[in-house]
Formats: C-alpha cells, sequence, structure tokens
C-alpha cells in the first residue's frame, strides 16, 4: 500500500493547490471527509424513499476515502498497509468481545 501513498504524494505535488502546511491539510481533508458523508447520507436518504442509486458512493466516495487516507499517511508519516492490518487486528479482538446485533438488526433496522 506504500505505492498507494507514493501515487498519492507524486499527485498532489503538482494537483494539489491551496493548504501547503500540514496543519491546514489536515482541515483540508476533514472539510472534504464532511462532504463525503453528506454523499452517502444523500443516497442512503434516497434509498430509503426508492431511489436507490449509489454511483457517487462507489464514483466518488470510495476512491476519495482512500486519497484522504493517503494523504494523512503522508501527513503522519504512516505505513498505510501496517496500520490498515493493525486496525483489523485491533477490531476483530473488539468483535470477539463486544455483544452485538444480528445480522438481521443491520439489513432491516427498525425505522421510525
Amino acid at each position: 500500500m506504500s505505492s498507494v501513498v507514493e501515487a498519492q504524494r507524486v499527485f498532489d505535488a503538482t494537483n494539489f493547490v491551496g493548504a501547503t502546511s500540514p496543519e491546514a491539510k489536515r482541515r483540508h481533508i476533514v472539510f472534504h471527509l464532511g462532504v463525503l458523508l453528506g454523499k452517502v447520507a444523500r443516497a442512503e436518504e434516497r434509498a430509503d424513499h426508492g431511489q436507490e442509486d449509489f454511483t457517487v458512493v462507489v464514483d466518488e466516495v470510495v476512491p476519495d476515502l482512500l486519497v484522504y487516507a493517503a494523504q494523512l499517511c503522508d501527513i503522519f508519516d504512516v505505513d498505510l498497509g501496517r496500520a490498515y492490518q493493525k486496525r483489523l487486528a485491533s477490531l476483530e479482538g473488539r468483535n470477539a468481545r463486544e455483544t452485538r446485533g444480528t445480522k438481521e438488526d443491520y439489513d432491516h433496522p427498525s425505522r421510525s
């Protein structure tokens, strides 16, 4: 995954304008994460009303999440692959310890 971070670093060197300090870049990323959340929420809201279309999630949100992850890894000098594996191990341990709802609870949430 280091190639993803390197590819993003190269792309940003010639295409990322505006935020130049690490603080400004972090803030810029936070703003855009909020925009992504809005896109997912809008797609879900439309799906709740029978207009299921997750094209924007697939075409924009998913790749943008990788962009922002790579940018944060570059800012904080994080190995994306190692961080990902460490996080999976942490979640695996947490999920084994916690009682969770059933698959049906997640697939068919009650609507108010």
